[in-house]
């Protein structure tokens, strides 16, 4: 057998899997299941990721675990729609509201622009109302992906690829039965962008809305309006970031903000960040524009307070909790591990400057 039948069997193979995702818990709407071991989970992962970070000799300045090369952070505008539905305005969906909005675009593992990835962007909103779940109040942040679906269904999978990750040995994680549903996630969700400004993110995991309310949602960010068309140049393995530039020089870039509301605890899980929520039950409903117009991108202070960045899905108001095991383990990893992150890099930067 060649090998392009070989890779063609795998495939097949694959996507005969698709189904084979681990069950949810059949929970009434909004509602969650907290695991007994999701605090010992959250330790390990930990452990884990900083054995890998501190591995990793190849950059002074240590890196995220995951969205490690980062293509801009743009400041702009997060301006809330004066006509969304009565039942969306909660927390900081208030008609009208206006925030100022730092977003971060960043590729998940590949350095060279040129190869297939995931894209993340991670928002983070000022002078927003309500006291924060975790972090600084006044602050909202959000964190999406550019697949709507997660490889990783519960945290002990993910700590089970994290883990793998940090032993070099990532084949582990997937030669495992039961994380084969993460292979077909994986193939159809790392794809080869000429822009990070003309495609869509996703929030993959699920968020209250409304402190008092029963009701789920994920969030969605997609681009609006007709945009300059960016070529995909072969040549330079860090184009993404000169097309943000060259996409802001024609005009302001421009995105839209969606909620779609969990309407079946079954078919839409809470406790599952593998499972895709369909968009024909229940179609995102956008509440909100994000705008960025032409600035400076690349100076040598603005790429420094833009590395030294970190986001916690936490930091948010209980309008809008965090809600499923994935977003549970994120809390305590998301901030020991910016912690010790951007405490080595301030370290790092103060022997330099002596």
């Amino acid at each position: 057998m060649g090998v392009s039948s070989k890779v063609a069997l795998l495939l097949a193979l694959a996507m005969g899997l698709w189904s084979c995702q681990p069950s949810a818990p059949e929970l009434p709407l909004g509602a969650e299941q907290i695991g007994d071991d999701e605090s010992s989970i959250a330790e390990k992962m930990i452990t884990a990721i900083k054995r890998h970070s501190s591995a990793q000799r190849n950059n002074p300045v240590m890196m995220r675990f995951n969205q490690v090369k980062t293509h801009a952070c743009l400041h702009g505008v997060f301006l809330v729609g004066k006509d969304i539905a009565p039942e969306l305005q909660q927390g900081i969906f208030s008609p009208g509201a206006r925030y100022p909005v730092t977003a971060r675009f960043a590729s998940a593992k590949n350095w060279d622009d040129r190869e297939k990835d995931f894209r993340g962007l991670s928002l983070k909103l000022s002078a927003t109302p309500g006291e924060a779940l975790w972090g600084e109040s006044g602050v909202t942040d959000f964190v999406l992906n550019s697949y709507p679906q997660l490889f990783a269904a519960t945290p002990e999978h993910f700590l089970s690829f994290v883990e793998a990750t940090a032993d070099d040995q990532l084949w582990r994680y997937f030669i495992n039965p039961r994380h084969w549903y993460s292979l077909p996630i994986v193939l159809k969700g790392r794809s080869r962008n000429n822009s990070v400004l003309e495609i869509n993110y996703y929030s993959t995991t699920a968020y209250r809305l409304g402190r008092e309310s029963k009701q789920a949602v994920k969030y969605a960010v997609s681009p609006c309006g007709s945009r300059p068309v960016m070529g995909f140049d072969g040549r330079d393995r860090d184009f993404l970031s000169a097309n943000i530039g060259r996409h802001l020089d024609q005009q302001a870039a421009c995105f839209r903000f969606g909620i779609q509301p969990q309407t079946n605890a079954k078919s839409m899980p809470i406790e599952n960040a593998a499972a895709r929520w369909s968009q024909r039950d229940s179609p995102f409903q956008q509440v909100a524009t994000i705008t960025f117009s032409s600035q400076q991108l690349f100076g040598e202070d603005s790429v420094a307070s833009c590395e030294n960045l970190t986001f916690n899905p936490w930091q948010v108001s209980a309008d809008h909790q965090p809600l499923g095991g994935i977003n549970r383990v994120r809390k305590a990893v998301y901030s020991e591990i910016g912690r010790f992150r951007t405490d080595h890099n301030h370290a790092q930067a103060t022997k330099q400057k002596r």
